[in-house]
């Protein structure tokens, strides 16, 4: 995909947030639902059977992941012979970037680390492995993130006396465990 389209059915495309070996990711706003959201656009599958039925798999898989820290699914479109995956949009810092500013503190790495273990063990739960666990694709976001404060419900959970401000949503690809 070369050229940033200005549309893609209901979805108006504010910018491109990131580009990797499946596609191309672009933050949209839903004029349905008044939400902006990441549209995850599949590169060149309309001939490729098997990148297609990758797309679909990962799409029902991903939809049936509900947790505090994993990326939510909203849709999947095709148009114009292209397949579109409809996330919710993360704002933040990916933690690609926050080390690139330098060494995370302890507290904080723990509980970062924490946040996308219990994330992955949603996956786990239902037989989903992720294989795209990255810096880049993880969001670290800020207090308020989408009115979910997902990492300080995580650590009165999970993380007994663990503190900090961190706030991870795992994003990327997965599959089921028989795949």
């Amino acid at each position: 995909m070369t050229e940033m389209p200005d549309c893609i059915g209901p979805y108006r495309i504010v910018s491109k947030v990131g580009e990797g070996g499946m596609g191309v990711v672009y933050k949209a706003e839903d004029s349905r639902l008044g939400r902006v959201v990441a549209l995850k656009i599949i590169r060149e599958c309309d001939a490729d059977f098997s990148r297609r039925r990758r797309f679909w798999q990962e799409a029902r898989a991903a939809a049936q992941v509900s947790h505090p820290n994993a990326c939510r699914i909203y849709d999947v479109a095709e148009e114009q012979d292209r397949l579109v995956l409809v996330m919710e949009f993360i704002e933040g810092e990916s933690l690609a970037r926050r080390v690139e500013r330098g060494a995370l503190p302890a507290r904080e790495a723990a509980t970062i680390v924490l946040a996308i273990l219990s994330a992955l063990e949603a996956f786990h739960k239902i037989g989903i492995v992720h294989r795209d666990l990255k810096p880049h694709c993880q969001a670290l976001g800020g207090p308020g993130l989408r009115g979910r404060n997902s990492a300080d419900a995580f650590r009165r959970n999970h993380a007994g006396n663990l503190s900090g401000n961190a706030k991870v949503r795992l994003s990327g690809t997965i599959s089921r465990a028989s795949d």
